[in-house]
C-alpha cells in the first residue's frame, strides 16, 4: 500500500473517531430523564475511549508524515435515547467496515517508520 493512501485511510478512520466522540458527547449532554443516568455515563464513557482512538490515529498519521485531519464525519443529533443509541450502533457498525480495508492491506513496511515517501 502506497503510504499517502495509508494516510488517508487513517485520516478517514480518524474523522469518524473525532466523530464518535463528539455524538456521544453531545448525546450525553443533551439527554434528559432517568436515561441520563444510565446510558448518558455510558456515552460520556465511550466518548472517552473514542478519544484516545483519534489520538492513537493522529500519532501514526505523524509518524508517516501525514498531517492529522481536524474535520469530523457529520455528526447526527436525533431527540430520543432510543434514537441515540440507534444512530451510535450505526456509527460503530460503520467504523467496522471503514476499517476493514486497513486490516487486509498492511502498509509498505520498507516506508515504516521513517518519515521518507518510498513510492510503493
Amino acid at each position: 500500500m502506497h503510504k499517502q493512501t495509508l494516510i488517508d485511510g487513517l485520516n478517514h478512520d480518524l474523522a469518524g473517531e473525532y466523530q464518535a466522540t463528539l455524538q456521544y458527547l453531545q448525546h450525553y449532554y443533551v439527554m434528559k430523564g432517568p436515561e441520563r443516568l444510565t446510558v448518558g455515563e455510558l456515552f460520556k464513557k465511550i466518548a472517552i475511549g473514542e478519544m484516545k482512538h483519534a489520538e492513537f490515529l493522529a500519532e501514526k498519521i505523524v509518524a508517516l508524515g501525514g498531517v492529522p485531519t481536524v474535520t469530523p464525519l457529520p455528526i447526527v443529533q436525533p431527540a430520543t435515547v432510543r434514537a441515540m443509541l440507534e444512530v451510535n450502533l450505526a456509527a460503530e457498525r460503520q467504523a467496522i467496515i471503514d476499517y476493514m480495508p486497513m486490516q487486509h492491506s498492511p502498509p509498505c513496511w520498507d516506508c515504516w517508520p521513517s518519515r521518507s515517501a518510498c513510492g510503493r
